[in-house]
């Protein structure tokens, strides 16, 4: 981060919260009729309404959601490919209203330090996880209240201990219903289906169902991750369906990952399954993957234990790009994460670590190998080169 780069930031936040003086509006000026490319910069940052609405309310917001909701404007703006000019720019407001002036310098010993950590964080789990009915009433099952207790009695579900069982009896309830759990960042589920099928559901996951299978496919639909062993039933295929593809099954065990913006994997670790999509069908055998890269797969052989360690409370990176590690830890330890490089995305690591390790000692042990620096603020994980 250079410090010309860090005052105008400076002058950026002053001008939208109306506490420059003189000599700095005209500093200002100067910056924004040096260049087309600082005039656009300006307007993108200065005369967004939601930008104002924002600053605005900063007496009635707290300084974390503030971080957040900028970082996300920030992403999204990345993602519509703006200039990388913009990229150094915008993470310097980040940091000045944020996180104060966050640089890789040297200690008192002269060591560099490769990661700042501003407060600790603890973080959270197994809350919130919730199941929502088709009258859109959603039940915390971290609370075991008695009216929901007896509500999913009734439907022939019973909960307890992490995991949600759905009973196949006859006479609980007549007609099937369409239900929704969805299990939040930093959390995991257990979910038993009406024909005996378990699921594991990973963090920032959800799922929708039937209570109970009638004829023909057991059709569910993930967003998210979860591992299935599904239970044999020749008569009737067990069919996953994610946005742009499917995976079709009669009884086997298989990892999925189908969250949003990312690429969609299905590892298979015993019996076989049909991945399909709008343009390709391939049939995996055990520790063969499918990829999904916009309407076409491909299979490789994998390590299936990298992609099923989330079951036994691990993190397993083989040759992991970046992105894809910061995607892990994102979801598990509920941060937002904000990558002020696009290139370091691309880098790759090779580490195993439990998924109950604090996050600083991660993020220690990541930067020992790398010219990466971290910085946390809260929730929010600065990223970028040292």
């Amino acid at each position: 981060m250079d410090s010309k780069n860090f005052k105008i930031a400076e002058l950026l936040l002053g001008k939208m919260l109306k506490t420059l003086t003189p000599v700095e509006e005209k500093r200002l000026s100067e910056w924004v009729e040096a260049s087309e490319r600082n005039r656009s910069l300006y307007e993108r940052f200065i005369s967004g309404e939601s930008w104002r609405n924002r600053l605005a309310m900063a007496e009635e917001t707290d300084t974390q959601r503030m971080i957040l909701d900028v970082w996300r404007e920030i992403r999204r703006k990345e993602r519509e490919r703006t200039r990388r000019v913009v990229w150094s720019v915008a993470a310097s407001v980040l940091i000045l209203i944020g996180v104060g002036g966050f640089l890789v310098k040297k200690g008192q010993d002269g060591q560099k330090r490769y990661i700042e950590y501003s407060e600790k964080t603890e973080f959270q789990k197994k809350r919130g996880v919730v199941l929502e009915l088709p009258s859109g009433k959603q039940l915390d099952l971290m609370i075991e209240d008695s009216l929901s207790l007896r509500q999913m009695k009734s439907l022939g579900v019973v909960n307890g201990k992490g995991m949600l069982t759905y009973l196949d009896s006859v006479g609980i309830e007549n007609e099937t219903s369409m239900h929704m759990l969805k299990v939040p960042r930093g959390a995991e589920y257990m979910l038993t289906l009406s024909d005996g099928t378990h699921v594991w559901l990973n963090a920032d996951s959800r799922m929708r169902y039937p209570s109970r299978f009638v004829e023909g496919n057991r059709e569910v639909y993930l967003e998210g991750e979860a591992y299935f062993e599904v239970a044999r039933d020749s008569c009737r295929p067990f069919v996953v369906k994610t946005l742009g593809a499917e995976v079709r099954v009669l009884g086997t065990a298989f990892n999925l990952q189908a969250y949003p913006e990312e690429r969609q994997r299905t590892t298979l670790v015993e019996g076989r399954v049909l991945v399909s999509s709008a343009k390709s069908k391939v049939v995996l055998n055990p520790s063969e993957q499918a990829e999904k890269e916009g309407d076409r797969l491909s299979i490789r052989k994998v390590n299936v234990n990298e992609y099923t360690a989330w079951l036994k409370n691990s993190f397993v990176f083989v040759n992991t790009p970046l992105e894809d590690v910061l995607n892990n830890l994102e979801r598990w330890y509920d941060v937002d994460v904000f990558v002020a490089s696009p290139s370091l995305r691309e880098l790759r690591f090779t580490a195993s670590f439990s998924r109950y390790e604090h996050l600083d000692k991660i993020l220690e042990t990541l930067s020992l190998t790398t010219h990466i620096a971290f910085k946390l603020k809260g929730r929010l994980l600065i990223v970028q080169e040292e």
